[in-house]
């Protein structure tokens, strides 16, 4: 089903899941696995958000399906699609069912941390992202040779990255609720951004949100200066539990 061996291949996996929930309709798996098929693959449209939405269709219904079972697959990606369409209480409520067994998994941390922080809960975002780099940071600690080509690295330290980013952000927005540590909250804003752009560039990348947010901080002849926030969860990840 998830090949490479091209639309042909798909096609077939998609006849056989239609004939799946013909045999046993009330049965979750063929509907979650027919949206894997749109959500991974796309099927060549033009405009992804055709297959998006297809995939929507399909994951809705095996989550209404799925009675005492489990499926962390069905939920992240039924999350990160709500996410995508703005609905972020669904979306925190699949991340959640996954949270609730893997409470320091890193990329649901930081996808939860994304999720507060959309609906201005910045103290609990602040406590997501906090945990995310945490683990991340363990896990970076352990890397004895760090090797930039390597996909699990690359992922490992832009996802350190994208955590101290908005983990920055988070504390230039608490300056609203506590403008009287308006002087503080702007060096843990700047000290965070310097770790997301050090993160980045330990496999040769240059993060553009960290960048700009440092330069926009240090600047203080710009009025309303407005940080930028990277909103992107991760469409699938290598990183396990």
């Amino acid at each position: 089903m998830l090949d490479e061996k091209g639309i042909n291949s798909k096609l077939a996996a998609k006849d056989m899941f239609d004939n799946a929930i013909k045999y046993d309709p009330l049965y979750y798996k063929p509907y979650a696995n027919m949206g894997h098929l749109y959500y991974y693959n796309s099927f060549n449209f033009n405009d992804p958000e055709r297959a998006y939405s297809q995939a929507f269709y399909y994951y809705k219904i095996a989550s209404s399906l799925l009675k005492d079972e489990k499926d962390y697959l069905l939920s992240y990606n039924l999350g990160w699609l709500y996410y995508r369409y703005k609905d972020y209480e669904n979306a925190l409520n699949e991340f959640s069912k996954i949270y609730i067994d893997e409470t320091y998994n890193p990329i649901v941390s930081y996808n939860m941390g994304n999720i507060f922080f959309k609906m201005n809960k910045y103290e609990l975002a602040k406590v997501q992202y906090e945990k995310s780099i945490s683990y991340l940071e363990n896990i970076a600690n352990k890397i004895s040779y760090l090797n930039p080509e390597l996909t699990r690295h690359q992922e490992l330290y832009t996802q350190l990255a994208r955590n101290y980013n908005n983990m920055g952000v988070v504390y230039l927005q608490l300056i609203k609720y506590f403008p009287r540590q308006k002087n503080q909250l702007e060096q843990e804003a700047l000290l965070n951004f310097y770790k997301a752009k050090d993160s980045a560039l330990r496999v040769n990348t240059i993060y553009s949100y960290a960048e700009y947010n440092i330069k926009n901080l240090l600047n203080k002849a710009i009025k309303n200066r407005t940080p930028v926030f990277d909103d992107e969860l991760l469409h699938k990840t290598s990183l396990k539990k």
